[in-house]
């Protein structure tokens, strides 16, 4: 039962820790987006200018740079323009949890990241985690986990209780198996001895044909003669 306990209350420590990460509040150019979806930064804000024609450069939590120019980028990210600004829209498809993280864009002047740079700016990605469609999917992970922690620390107790029970018994404990084992012992022996006392007895009231024994009878005889 006490192992038991300990395993529940490591789950139990594993969920509270996933309420804490959930409980944090996202800045206010923090977004949150649900897994497995795609979702949409924006580099706009009051305090940058944003015209026609500029162009946006990302830079991704990672610190890789993703523009137009860049023939490498991962498929994942797409660029859009919107209002007249290359490359404002940075899309991210099929949002996962290493997708979580501060970005950053620059603005240029004009394209090909020439003239005036403004920025950065920041625009953060589940920075306290992402949203959920169901319930039961904020808490997975934490489920797996704590089960996992619940089979740790409940295996080893369990054969530790069977190695205390079986290997350290007191000195009472191991006198009184002690005696089980004799008193068993002789029970048995006491059985097996009044067997053959049976079959000795039916051999000598019968000989070999099945019939009455003569000698047995006069020696019964004689017995009840004297009594």
């Amino acid at each position: 039962m006490s192992g038991f306990y300990v395993a529940a209350m490591a789950a139990m420590m594993v969920l509270m820790a996933g309420e804490v990460k959930g409980a944090f509040n996202e800045p206010d150019w923090g977004f949150q987006s649900y897994l497995d979806e795609d979702f949409s930064l924006r580099c706009n804000h009051s305090s940058v200018v944003v015209e026609k024609d500029n162009h946006v450069v990302w830079m991704l939590p990672s610190g890789d740079r993703v523009d137009s120019l860049d023939k490498t980028r991962k498929e994942r990210f797409q660029l859009s323009s919107e209002s007249g600004v290359v490359d404002m829209v940075l899309t991210i498809k099929n949002v996962q949890d290493t997708d979580s993280g501060v970005y950053l864009c620059y603005v240029y002047e004009r394209y090909y990241t020439a003239g005036e740079k403004k920025g950065p700016l920041l625009r953060g990605l589940n920075l306290g985690g992402p949203m959920y469609r169901e319930p039961f999917d904020k808490y997975r992970d934490n489920l797996m986990v704590g089960g996992l922690a619940a089979v740790v620390l409940f295996v080893p107790l369990v054969t530790a209780c069977f190695v205390y029970k079986f290997r350290f018994q007191t000195k009472e404990q191991k006198a009184e198996k002690r005696a089980a084992r004799l008193e068993a012992t002789k029970h048995r022996r006491h059985l097996e001895n009044n067997g053959k006392g049976q079959q000795l007895s039916d051999v000598s009231v019968t000989n070999g044909k099945g019939e009455s024994n003569p000698a047995y009878e006069s020696v019964q005889d004689s017995m009840d003669t004297h009594l």
